[in-house]
């Protein structure tokens, strides 16, 4: 037998014997249900791999707004910017938060290279996701005649209105 001929068969030696070790590992960390299993589990119950945005992480970078508590009060346009997090051994891959208009507002979001725009209504939640790199929103408001508040918090579904 040339070696040509053996090198596929070495291949397959070496997947099978990959296959018995993942497969005996599994038996002996998991192997009696759930139960078997919970030990380990719980220790990356607590493993968070994203984490809640807080509104002094949003610094204004155009326009005029105001960030007062969890408020960001806008009078015609505002951009805020989110800065890198993270670093190079943190497990917090995102950050996100959910905010809430008081008047109908416009956003538009940049995240990634990627920008999105959307009208969104009275109440109505806007949830947003910053990678690592970070990104920039701006909410512009559809009220021209009086300021309009932004919230941090939970506001109602309003997706398929």
């Amino acid at each position: 037998m040339s070696a040509g001929n053996r090198k596929p068969l070495i291949i397959a030696a070496v997947c099978a014997a990959v296959a018995v070790v993942v497969f005996a590992l599994g038996a002996g960390f998991g192997g009696q249900g759930a139960d078997g299993a919970a030990g380990w589990q719980d220790r990356f119950g607590g493993l968070e791999l994203s984490a809640g945005l807080d509104i002094s992480e949003l610094q204004p970078a155009g326009g005029n707004c105001r960030l007062d508590g969890d408020r960001i009060t806008i009078t015609g346009s505002c951009t805020l910017a989110v800065g890198e997090f993270g670093g190079p051994f943190s497990l917090q891959a995102t950050k996100h938060a959910e905010l809430v208009p008081a008047a109908p507002v416009n956003l538009m979001l940049a995240v990634e290279g990627t920008s999105t725009q959307q009208d969104v209504g009275a109440g109505c939640g806007i949830n947003l996701v910053f990678g690592r790199s970070g990104g920039a929103l701006t909410l512009t408001c559809q009220l021209i005649t009086v300021p309009c508040a932004v919230e941090l918090g939970q506001g109602r579904d309003c997706s398929k209105e």
